[in-house]
């Protein structure tokens, strides 16, 4: 009989071993995965290569004044300034950092610059995989960009999802992004509030032409892992092919 309990004892002991070394386990992989993506979070824009002819830039906050105030300042000296299209035409791939070299978090951003990103979209980007892009043109155009990255769709989630998502958005997209895309462009309310009708050509766009005569233009699509917004097609062609030839 004691040797019955004794066994039975055995028994019991290793299957307490045995469901702790699998929780155990299931932790360890757990934290792995938390870290994997943190990391991935953390390295924002990496994937993207150096190539000739793209200038990476850096934006990081520090000082006493607000993050707006900081973003506001460091976007006007990178836009005053532009090559001329030609052999020698550089895209700027700004980024944003915080004081730690973390990048800033989309919602942050949008805050700090006065846009707002179509929420339901949000659920499909990477919080700190962002950038505002300042293409070459002609001194006084509005030519820039800005670049979401998308992340890895779950098996419930489609492409269609997203380019309903994108063309739901098309009414507001102009006022949501004009604070960054058309910051110059001194945009009033009577511009904001005229309806853009959006067409399909090489991208999807809309054309609009402002109270003081200026034509302004929004092109955007999704190409590979990101969605791309710019103020012009040859805008969108140079992120275009900065994108597409990271693959």
């Amino acid at each position: 009989m004691k040797k019955r309990y004794i066994i039975i004892l055995i028994v019991i002991v290793s299957a307490i071993i045995i469901l702790a070394a699998i929780n155990f386990f299931k932790e360890q992989n757990k934290k792995t995965s938390q870290q994997t993506e943190e990391s991935s979070e953390s390295q924002a824009g990496d994937g993207l290569p150096d190539l000739p002819g793209i200038d990476r830039k850096e934006f990081t906050a520090g000082g006493q004044n607000s993050l707006s105030e900081q973003i506001d300042s460091y976007v006007d000296s990178q836009t005053e300034s532009r090559p001329s299209s030609g052999e020698n035409k550089e895209l700027k791939d700004i980024q944003f950092k915080d004081k730690e070299g973390n990048p800033i978090p989309l919602n942050d951003f949008e805050k700090a610059v006065g846009i707002k990103v179509d929420d339901q979209l949000q659920k499909y980007l990477k919080s700190g995989d962002y950038s505002f892009m300042v293409c070459s043109g002609k001194d006084g155009e509005e030519n820039h960009g800005l670049l979401l990255n998308i992340r890895l769709l779950s098996k419930e989630e489609t492409f269609p999802d997203v380019i309903k998502i994108l063309s739901r958005w098309e009414p507001s997209m102009l006022s949501d992004l004009s604070g960054i895309l058309f910051k110059n462009a001194s945009l009033g309310e009577s511009d904001l509030s005229k309806k853009m009708e959006f067409k399909d050509g090489k991208y999807r766009y809309a054309e609009l032409t402002l109270e003081n005569g200026k034509k302004i233009s929004l092109n955007y699509v999704w190409v590979d892992d990101y969605v791309i917004f710019a103020t012009s097609l040859e805008c969108t062609d140079e992120i275009y092919d900065y994108v597409y030839g990271a693959d």
